[in-house]
């Protein structure tokens, strides 16, 4: 059996190249939060993935320094098919 947690990122900054934006102060504390929430109830051997967007990357690498990226991930990864 597998479970799979989705994982949003945290408040995020404004602006119009969308894969671009970071995380905010506050975004960054939120993700921290939940990283340490969820690092202790997880298996070992989780897999983690994070969208090219920086503030998923950002929230990926507060649970992981081990984490893949997926352009099939991205916010727009729908509408391009």
């Amino acid at each position: 059996m597998m479970d799979l947690i989705l994982w949003r990122h945290a408040e995020a900054e404004e602006g119009s190249d969308d894969l671009a934006r970071a995380l905010t102060r506050r975004g960054q504390q939120q993700a921290s939060q939940m990283a340490a929430w969820l690092r202790d109830r997880l298996p070992r051997d989780f897999i983690l993935l994070a969208s090219e967007a920086k503030r998923s990357q950002q929230t990926a690498a507060l649970l992981s320094k081990r984490y893949t990226v997926l352009p099939e991930l991205n916010p727009d990864a729908r509408s391009r098919r």
